[in-house]
């Protein structure tokens, strides 16, 4: 952030320097996408829109019916389970 601060310091212009004064004000909440893909996060969205969409097709399955109120309970428990918050515990 910096080194973009320096540069365009260098520059004229009132566009340019609001820009820099943006930067300046919200520089500790812009987020470092090359530090987070360095660490192996996905920083597009592509991976979570995919994702809707597969739920989307397994909510309306074909001969499938699902109340509204059914699909949010069956959704909180499968997010859950995939955080590793739910464990199914079998007993005899």
């Amino acid at each position: 952030m910096d080194e973009v601060l320096e540069e365009l310091s260098e520059r004229k212009g009132q566009r340019v320097q609001n820009f820099r004064a943006y930067l300046a004000k919200h520089r500790y909440r812009l987020v470092n996408y090359d530090l987070y893909q360095s660490l192996g996060y996905a920083i597009g969205s592509g991976s979570v829109e995919s994702t809707v969409k597969r739920i989307g097709a397994r909510v309306k399955l074909s001969g499938a019916q699902w109340l509204k109120q059914s699909v949010s309970k069956i959704l909180h428990l499968r997010c859950a389970y995939l955080n590793g918050d739910f464990f199914v515990s079998i007993s005899a």
